[in-house]
């Protein structure tokens, strides 16, 4: 199909050197009426969608007053350093939610906790939230704010070349997550091939001052500088919009939450609002098999973006915010790579990804191509030759 440049050839080592660290998510659902829209108010944490409080009040009468005793959840006030946070309610099970407003959608945020906690609850999970806001009328707020992922920086404890490589694979070599896979969003996730090319040569310098032991020791150092650099002067969407405020949170990663003490996190921000839990827990799985790839590299990767993207086209007559500047089929290559080197299913990814590509046939084509058939199928020989039948055949 195209000649893509594996990122194999970089050293490889039998064995990681360092062990993977706490991997930790916490989410952000969010929710709006699409009977009500998006209020006008001039703090965003202020509009405050009408009907928002008839799910506060559905959720204290079934998580609460119509339990039996010993599954009552608990409500209480929020984590006072959540600004956005009005309450909390906590299960009997220990794992709990915070619900607040922010900029015209009802927010969830939820424990901070591994892939397997989730799995364990997520149907509880999807009772507790996404079902009491659909009874009310409230649904995933695709094209409004993000279901952002918040991974914990204890995955990178000890292990400076991981989180290294981890912004590398993300930000640059996978540049087709954001901008279209996960999210094609220019205002709130923006990918970093929005900005410049002068602002993406920055970036990849610091990387390379990394590379020769320029932050040795202070990868907090490392990621504050990569985040000063993505601002509002190298980001044509911003300028041409002009709204005002400050860009360096709103791309698709954000490290403005590194150094929170045991809220220390990198936000990515480049995702579509999740639909329900188990699209949550199936996107964490996913970049947690992406940290235990890239955890077997014992060098830095080189940093080769494989998906070419187009010079955006700003005008009038050009809805770009329906149109990721990238080819589909490079886009569906470059991340069935990215879904099949961590260890994931492609079938378990193939439904979130941008709807257009999905609604004009781009994923139907791309299924069909001789590239993708002799992918899946090297795939399901490796699979079948794993099975404990088929290993025990060979012998």
């Amino acid at each position: 199909m195209r000649g893509w440049v594996s990122l194999l050839l970089v050293l490889v080592s039998p064995v990681p050197l360092w062990a993977l660290g706490r991997v930790q998510f916490g989410a952000e659902f969010t929710f709006y009426s699409p009977a009500v829209g998006v209020m006008e108010n001039s703090n965003p944490y202020e509009r405050i969608p009408p009907g928002s409080d008839r799910i506060i009040e559905r959720m204290r009468n079934h998580l609460i007053k119509n339990q039996p005793k010993g599954a009552k959840f608990i409500e209480s006030e929020p984590n006072v350093d959540s600004h956005q946070s009005k309450g909390r309610f906590t299960s009997p099970n220990k794992w709990w939610f915070e619900w607040g407003h922010d900029d015209s959608v009802l927010e969830v945020i939820t424990i901070p906790a591994d892939v397997e906690f989730y799995q364990r609850y997520k149907v509880d999970m999807q009772d507790a939230i996404f079902a009491s806001a659909a009874n009310e009328g409230f649904f995933p707020a695709t094209y409004l704010g993000g279901g952002h992922v918040n991974l914990g920086m204890t995955a990178f404890d000890g292990n400076e070349l991981l989180l290294r490589n981890f912004v590398a694979d993300l930000l640059f070599n996978h540049n087709e997550l954001f901008l279209g896979v996960f999210n094609y969003d220019t205002h709130n996730g923006a990918s970093i091939f929005v900005q410049t090319q002068r602002i993406r040569r920055i970036v990849m310098r610091i990387i390379d001052d990394f590379d020769h032991g320029g932050y040795r020791g202070d990868p907090k150092q490392f990621l504050r500088d990569i985040h000063s650099v993505m601002n509002l002067e190298g980001d044509v969407c911003f300028k041409k919009w002009k709204t005002g405020g400050s860009r360096q949170c709103y791309f698709g990663m954000n490290f403005s939450h590194h150094d929170e003490g045991t809220a220390s996190r990198i936000e990515l921000r480049g995702f579509r609002p999740q639909m329900s839990m188990d699209m949550w827990v199936r996107q964490i799985r996913l970049i947690k098999g992406r940290l235990l790839h890239l955890e077997k590299f014992n060098r830095p990767i080189p940093i080769r973006p494989l998906v070419k993207v187009a010079k955006l086209d700003l005008s009038p007559s050009v809805n770009h915010l329906l149109n990721p500047p990238v080819d589909p089929q490079e886009a569906l290559a470059a991340f069935y790579l990215f879904v099949t080197e961590a260890g994931e299913r492609w079938s378990d990814h193939r439904d979130y990804m941008w709807p257009q590509w999905i609604n004009s046939n781009q994923l139907k084509i791309f299924e069909a191509s001789r590239w993708f058939k002799k992918k899946e199928r090297r795939t399901g020989d490796c699979e079948r030759a794993l099975e404990p039948d088929a290993a025990a055949a060979q012998l």
